[in-house]
């Protein structure tokens, strides 16, 4: 993944985590933030284990096979 797409993942999880915070429905932040709801789902689960520490950027999601 590109640095760029990167940084724009990290602004999305960031952005959610903010609904998460306000009790934002997955589906309305995945709906104002144009992203899947899947993704923000992730980050919520992510964000109930550890708050919003938890929803910051640990490198790659998956590693690359070449």
């Amino acid at each position: 993944m590109s640095d760029e797409r990167r940084q724009f993942r990290e602004e999305i999880r960031m952005l959610a985590s903010q609904g998460f915070a306000v009790g934002e429905p997955s589906s309305v932040i995945a709906m104002e933030l144009r992203v899947i709801a899947r993704s923000v789902q992730r980050s919520r689960r992510a964000w109930d284990k550890g708050g919003p520490r938890a929803v910051r950027s640990a490198g790659s999601a998956s590693p690359h096979h070449g």
